[in-house]
């Protein structure tokens, strides 16, 4: 197994310089992901403009599930609602 050690990325979005965790890179590897593009803040963002879907949420309890349905109204409107949320 490699031995990871922390590594400073730069965000590709914002331009920040942000740690890329030993943990973190042990994490990506077993997943066979590659090295991240966006610091935490504009990967949570990019995230929050994607259209629909499911997303998980981290709260005292444990995580849920947030979902959303997102209709285009017209060609400048989209509404996006709240499904349900379970655990």
């Amino acid at each position: 197994m490699k031995d990871f050690q922390d590594k400073q990325l730069t965000c590709a979005e914002c331009g920040e310089k942000f740690t890329w965790t030993a943990k973190g890179q042990a994490f990506f590897a077993e997943k066979g992901f590659t090295e991240p593009k966006r610091c935490k803040g504009c990967r949570e963002a990019r995230k929050e403009r994607q259209p629909g879907g499911m997303r998980a949420i981290r709260t005292p309890e444990g995580f849920t599930t947030r979902r959303r349905v997102c209709r285009t109204l017209s060609s400048s409107i989209r509404l996006c609602l709240p499904l349900a949320t379970t655990r």
